[in-house]
């Protein structure tokens, strides 16, 4: 009888399929029979949405791109691709963190409202105003663009925020 794969084995696992790892991928990482992977994935409920997939897909085919060009860019070139990813992950993390106040916020306005709190126009205008701009605080959308432009033998890779 086989031994029983362990729970922080399985955790391992299901990382990798929700990083958007192949079932192909997981077989041969963790050598698993194709069986047991897909019956673990369907005991279990593990589920990538269709639209994780594609953001997934849409960020391995950027950043393959991202990386061809960094192998072209000069010293100073490189130093500032590295900082401006390191500046959208710091602007992520920030984004996830104002998500989760204006969570506890938002909750707190509502509370108001249903207690009575806000009573004249005035009061339920400054409350609505309020959590409309706690949303966008908490999901600021930004876009980034990545234009490329390439002279004689350097490349350039200027990333904007635009708002």
């Amino acid at each position: 009888m086989a031994k029983a794969l362990s729970a922080d084995f399985w955790a391992s696992v299901k990382k990798d399929y929700e990083k958007g790892l192949s079932q192909a991928e997981l077989r041969k990482k963790y050598n698993l029979s194709p069986s047991s992977l897909a019956n673990k994935i369907k005991r279990s409920g593990w589920e990538i949405t269709q639209s994780q997939k594609e953001a997934i897909s849409a960020f391995s085919e950027a950043s393959g791109k991202i990386s061809a060009e960094f192998g072209k860019a000069n010293e100073t070139q490189k130093a500032e691709i590295i900082n401006r990813i390191n500046t959208i992950i710091d602007d992520s993390e920030i984004m996830a963190s104002n998500r989760h106040l204006a969570k506890r916020f938002q909750a707190r306005i509502l509370d108001g409202f249903n207690d009575g709190m806000f009573e004249s126009s005035k009061d339920i205008k400054a409350g609505t105003s309020a959590l409309k701009d706690l949303e966008y605080i908490a999901n600021p959308k930004p876009s980034v663009e990545v234009n490329q432009s390439q002279s004689q033998s350097n490349t350039l890779i200027k990333i904007e925020f635009v708002e």
